[in-house]
């Protein structure tokens, strides 16, 4: 796949919904070079009773306040996908 053209250098996000994935060099070559993949949605769960956010993608994150997009979060930072905010439990 040809990397698409307009990255953002916070996150290496692209204008058109691709995230880089992965960073390598490539053969013969000492250019860096990234994959890309189109972005999905992760879905962060806030479970109230022990205080941090479940990922769908099998991760957890706390923050000492606030939501992910009170903390600037708006792609897991496990997966790569868009944070989509669930339900909480308690």
């Amino acid at each position: 796949m040809q990397a698409p053209e307009n990255i953002f250098t916070n996150g290496k996000m692209t204008n058109d919904g691709y995230v880089a994935t992965g960073l390598y060099y490539a053969s013969g070559s000492s250019r860096l070079t990234y994959e890309y993949r189109r972005v999905g949605e992760c879905v962060w769960t806030y479970d109230e009773r022990e205080d941090y956010w479940a990922t769908s993608c099998g991760e957890a994150m706390c923050f000492p306040e606030g939501t992910p997009k009170e903390n600037n979060f708006g792609y897991c930072s496990y997966c790569g996908n868009k944070i989509k905010i669930g339900t909480h439990h308690e």
